[in-house]
């Protein structure tokens, strides 16, 4: 039941992120402006080129690069030991990885159309970023402690992959949240009870991924759910022991 209640979970979750970009309007920055002299606020889908707070751009921690934006993720790969082992080969092992440390910059985003500016406040947005900007390797432990990574003593460990995400000044960004007007200022935030997503790919091709995602999910649903059939079937076909 536990493993069907994620699977469930994980389905609505990618559902109702396919739902919010397939029903919010895109609309210009000028058109925003225009609804926003009858209404508090507007959800909405912004198109348009990103760029920083002059003099504001940043600097990527892994590949020094400029950027408006980065994410940061240190996962840690190691062996894993099954216990129950085979008695003429020993012990087996599976080489697994974990998540050992992420960040990401929180500096507000421009985004531009031509017909006006957006500022993107990005607490709470879900980041949809195309490639990697750096993906590396090493073994050891030498750059991961240098970042004050604790690795577990005796853990099998392998090594670090260190990858970064960015988005850089320039690119073509869409941004759907709820948009405020302050002090002239048109703000982007997170909006009560839907769906804050910033995506350097196109709207189209962000709505196809998160399409392609509901259905996946929804085949891991299907699938949990013919195993908890066939499970429940063998166990009332099984032949009942003697007491």
């Amino acid at each position: 039941m536990l493993v069907l209640a994620i699977a469930l979970a994980r389905w609505y979750a990618a559902w109702s992120r396919y739902d919010a970009v397939r029903r919010t309007p895109t609309l210009s920055v000028a058109e925003i402006r225009r609804r926003l002299e009858s209404a508090g606020s507007v959800v909405a889908e912004v198109v348009g080129q990103v760029g920083a707070d002059p003099g504001r751009e940043l600097t990527a921690p892994f590949s020094g690069r400029s950027a408006v934006w980065w994410h940061t993720c240190v996962v840690r790969h190691y062996w894993h030991y099954d216990s129950n082992h085979d008695r003429d080969h020993g012990p087996t092992r599976t080489r697994r990885t974990s998540v050992a440390a992420e960040k990401a910059s929180q500096a507000p985003l421009l985004v531009t159309d031509g017909t006006g500016t957006v500022r993107v406040l990005l607490e709470g947005a879900r980041m949809v970023i195309d490639g990697l900007s750096h993906d590396d390797f090493e073994e050891g432990t030498a750059r991961a402690d240098a970042l004050g990574i604790v690795t577990p003593p005796g853990s099998g460990h392998i090594g670090y992959g260190f990858q970064e995400r960015l988005i850089r000044a320039g690119e073509q960004v869409c941004v759907l949240g709820e948009i405020t007007r302050e002090n002239g200022e048109l703000l982007v935030r997170a909006p009560e009870a839907e769906h804050f997503l910033v995506s350097n790919t196109s709207s189209q091709r962000l709505e196809d991924e998160l399409r392609g995602a509901h259905w996946q999910a929804a085949a891991i649903v299907v699938l949990v759910l013919v195993f908890a059939a066939i499970t429940v079937l063998v166990v009332m076909n099984a032949p009942l022991t003697p007491a």
